[in-house]
């Protein structure tokens, strides 16, 4: 710990695992230095952190669950517009009406949030959100901006030739900088709408003296610190040397006791490879999509652990198949051979830590990118989730499960990551900037 003070950091990640983890993994450190960490969490949540030594303040939403699931619910009744190749469309229109739903939780968060940093009273906010509460921003107290998913967005490069339009699983290789233009325009109504709704809001909330230093495109930056997780193989070259107050981290992988076994009969090796099928949120909220997944590699030779979520009827897995609504991620990634995932960035960041292999079947936002990053740096194979055979997705297993030269070129990626001590970095850097 610093020697001079304890610090309390508010943390107030999105009500998602795949934004809640990686917070967990910076307070594991903070937590061990002596500083107090309270995650301000969505109600659902309730408890889940307490367990790990960190304290909890709750906000509600206006139609609160109840359970962490809200978000898996949102996307789940509107899970026919992923169900397309186009990922614009996507884009269009589920990306506008999730937006809306963001700004219209901002009138309802705003006041709880407001009283939350009066109670605790922090030295320093965490943020991860992409759109940021007044309430934190106009706090009088330093802010962290952290950013869990693709790159591309966090380089905010629409108007960068140089890289292609966030969103979209644009190749980095083709050179179509007018493609990219395209790209660009044909997305601009859905973010001009957002980022208006958004900076109305920050009018209509911030203190009048600071509303002229608000806005969208000044609050997806902290003037003090900005953080994003990327492995360092799957970043942007381009994008690159960073002004000073960003940062790139590779290794903020939390710290658990969770264990688990492989159960019989999938613990008999010579049944074939042991593969880990994680949906994750997004893929949980397409049915269809999850079940033709499943449907097809039952018919492989293979092992497979599958974390389905709470729309999924376990009695409907085959027999060379187990799994639960969750599973303990990080203790699973351990033991399998390969991961097929939809492309969430903490999923493929946790499996490039334990120097997995990754077929990746992307269905919305920075899963395109993350995907084609993937598939162009050789980390794994991308297929389009409504688009390939039954012989396409078993050829691609077994593919990547024969490499042998990805294999070792993904071990010492693994063993990098997990020497790499971030956290530590992350620990040292808030404490000087208190």
């Amino acid at each position: 710990m610093s020697e001079s003070k304890r610090l309390t950091i508010l943390m107030t990640p999105e009500d998602s695992w795949g934004h809640i983890n990686p917070l967990h993994g910076i307070a594991d450190e903070l937590v061990r230095r002596g500083h107090r960490v309270v995650f301000v969490l969505e109600i659902g949540f309730k408890g889940q952190l307490r367990r790990y030594g960190f304290d909890e303040e709750h906000v509600v939403r206006a139609d609160s669950t109840g359970d962490c699931n809200y978000r898996i619910r949102l996307m789940a009744n509107n899970c026919h517009l992923m169900e397309t190749t186009d990922a614009v469309d996507v884009l269009n229109k589920l990306g506008s009406l999730l937006g809306d739903n963001e700004i219209e939780s901002f009138a309802v968060f705003e006041p709880q949030y407001r009283a939350i940093i009066e109670r605790v009273d922090p030295d320093i906010i965490i943020t991860d959100a992409a759109l940021k509460l007044p309430a934190i921003i106009s706090s009088g107290r330093p802010w962290i901006s952290v950013h869990f998913w693709e790159p591309l967005e966090f380089h905010n490069n629409l108007d960068n030739l140089k890289l292609p339009t966030p969103g979209l699983g644009l190749s980095t290789n083709s050179g179509n900088t007018k493609q990219y233009q395209s790209d660009s325009v044909s997305l601009d109504g859905v973010y001009d709408k957002l980022i208006g709704k958004y900076n109305d809001f920050i009018k209509a909330n911030c203190p009048p003296e600071s509303i002229d230093n608000y806005s969208y495109e000044t609050s997806i930056r902290s003037p003090y610190l900005n953080i994003y997780q990327c492995i360092q193989e799957l970043d942007y070259p381009a994008a690159h040397p960073l002004p000073a107050n960003q940062l790139r981290v590779e290794n903020i992988i939390r710290e658990t006791t969770e264990m688990f076994d492989i159960p019989v009969p999938l613990n008999d090796k010579t049944l074939g490879k042991l593969i880990y099928l994680s949906f994750g949120t997004k893929g949980w909220c397409s049915p269809k999509h999850m079940t033709r997944v499943i449907n097809i590699l039952a018919k492989t030779e293979h092992r497979y652990i599958v974390s389905f979520g709470p729309f999924y009827d376990k009695n409907l897995l085959p027999d060379n198949m187990y799994g639960q609504q969750f599973l303990p991620h990080t203790a699973v990634l351990s033991l399998v051979d390969l991961v097929v995932t939809n492309g969430g960035n903490n999923t493929i960041t946790e499996s490039l830590y334990y120097g997995k292999p990754l077929i990746v079947l992307p269905l919305f936002d920075d899963q395109f990118d993350i995907a084609q990053r993937v598939h162009e740096t050789g980390l794994g194979v991308r297929l389009n989730p409504f688009e390939f055979t039954d012989e396409e997705l078993m050829a691609a297993v077994n593919s990547v499960l024969n490499n042998q030269e990805l294999r070792k070129r993904l071990k010492t990626i693994g063993q990098r990551i997990r020497k790499t001590n971030d956290k530590k970095v992350i620990a040292d850097l808030l404490e000087k900037l208190v």
